[in-house]
């Protein structure tokens, strides 16, 4: 295998977004689909997507809500007719074969990861994950001095790619700050991270409790110094106002 370098690498598709997996005619199997994996004594919550386009071709992404890095993770459909499906979600070592039944609203099939598992989805309303995600979080606020929403800002080109930065901040019942990360670009999503915010100073930490990013909010925006690679970078977010 030879590789060359390059400076337009490809780039990682878009997300399924609820408005594009919702149940349309002629579609068996498009729609936001749930079931749930028992690993070990954890039962971690998981959410196939699929969307079926008019050319013939089908694509799917799974999702493991309690395992952040595995969140719009792409589904290789490998075998698929009417009634049946067989799905391959590479780099975690996953087989999934299922049918559909009569309804057209359960998939019954065997998930297959080392051992094989009973796995049954069920379809739900295209927004069931989201909802999931966001469950206990608020990111409404009054004011441009306030924290809570969803930031967006892109660093400078790095081996030629601007890499997109989101971050999801919310407030929670007892008052607390929640932050989780996106970088589209890098097909990384909802990463749980630290947070802390003494106006107008905001400090995002990651899982060893390094900091991440170190700036200010001030006039509505997020401005400072986002560590990549080991290298800062300047960053500068605002808040999606939708």
């Amino acid at each position: 295998m030879n590789l060359e370098k390059t400076n337009n690498p490809d780039l990682i598709p878009e997300p399924l977004m609820p408005d594009e997996i919702a149940q349309r005619t002629g579609a068996n199997w498009q729609g936001l689909w749930k079931s749930t994996l028992t690993n070990g004594v954890s039962v971690q919550r998981a959410y196939l997507k699929i969307v079926e386009p008019t050319n013939d071709s089908i694509r799917a992404e799974w999702d493991n809500i309690d395992l952040p890095y595995l969140i719009h993770y792409p589904a290789i459909i490998s075998n698929y007719s009417r009634s049946h499906l067989r799905f391959v979600v590479n780099g975690i070592g996953g087989t999934y074969n299922g049918n559909l039944d009569d309804s057209g609203n359960t998939i019954t099939g065997r998930w297959r990861q080392a051992t094989f598992t009973p796995m049954t989805f069920v379809r739900v309303d295209p927004h069931d994950e989201e909802q999931a995600l966001d469950a206990g979080k608020n990111y409404n606020y009054t004011n441009d001095t306030e924290l809570p929403g969803h930031w967006s800002g892109t660093l400078p080109k790095i081996s030629g790619v601007q890499l997109r930065i989101v971050l999801h901040i919310a407030s929670l019942s007892d008052g607390a700050l929640s932050v989780a990360m996106d970088s589209p670009d890098r097909a990384i999503f909802r990463v749980p991270l630290g947070i802390q915010f003494t106006p107008t100073a905001v400090r995002i930490s990651g899982k060893d409790g390094k900091p991440i990013f170190d700036g200010k909010l001030s006039g509505g925006k997020l401005s400072g110094t986002w560590i990549i690679n080991n290298h800062p970078e300047p960053l500068t977010l605002e808040r999606n106002k939708s």
